[in-house]
């Protein structure tokens, strides 16, 4: 099981090739966030050295190439490049097809709760559990908008129980915010923000949000236009705005 963790997350291949050498294979996969991206491309058939070739190949061109942003409507970068990065890797498969059994886990933007997604399109599921808010557009899937899986479970330990694993390796590679914080502060003074401070940041995100609110139709008229009105996301709803994605 595969936990999210970022760039941190690709230590999580050292950790499968070991299994590997030892002969030990998962039956079932279970994943959030980026471990969702290194695990689906492993659930897929994908060799672990075909995906540390991958990985030691990528350089800043091709991250900036992937991550280059676009108008920010709801979030800085489309999902396109990644689907047809792992559409190339051999990823282009439905989970009921894989030889193990796998589960993404992905955030609901609209009630905060936990998706589990576990049938129909393994790219879909691996690209709902990776959109990080503000970065990444949500990405609307099974008629919901779902963001990041490690916002609600960046571990999740509790459906690989739920999916029937007795025997669980968790990989975690996340670090604590709240530790880390307290080191790099434990010897300084940190002044806490006042309420007069809070109102005053307060004030600015609600200015930006009626500024971006009022470009929200030119941006969407030039995003169907980029598109070639051949999109097939013809019935999608109308994507949250980057300020709410981001809040």
């Amino acid at each position: 099981m595969l936990g999210s963790g970022g760039a941190r997350a690709l230590t999580q291949i050292g950790v499968l090739k070991v299994l590997e050498h030892e002969k030990i294979l998962p039956n079932i996969i279970v994943d959030s966030s980026m471990g969702a991206f290194i695990g689906g491309i492993y659930a897929a058939g994908v060799s672990i050295e075909k995906i540390e070739q991958v990985t030691l190949r990528t350089s800043m061109k091709f991250t900036a190439r992937m991550l280059a942003p676009g108008l920010p409507k709801s979030g800085m970068v489309a999902l396109n490049r990644v689907r047809n990065f792992l559409k190339e890797l051999g990823a282009n498969l439905n989970i009921e097809n894989l030889n193990v059994s796998f589960a993404a886990i992905a955030t609901n933007f609209t009630t905060g709760e936990e998706i589990i997604l576990s049938s129909s399109s393994l790219i879909d599921a691996i690209v709902a559990s990776i959109a990080l808010p503000v970065l990444f557009k949500p990405v609307y899937y099974q008629n919901k908008f779902l963001l990041d899986g490690s916002i609600i479970n960046p571990l999740p330990v509790n459906i690989a129980y739920k999916l029937g694993a007795t025997n669980i390796i968790a990989v975690n590679v996340a670090h604590s915010p709240g530790i880390s914080f307290h080191k790099k502060t434990a010897s300084k003074n940190v002044p806490l923000l006042s309420e007069k401070n809070l109102s005053r940041l307060r004030n600015n995100i609600f200015e930006q949000m009626e500024k971006i609110d009022r470009l929200k139709l030119p941006a969407s008229a030039i995003e169907s236009y980029l598109a070639g009105n051949n999109s097939t996301e013809e019935n999608i709803p109308e994507l949250p705005g980057i300020i709410n994605n981001m809040l």
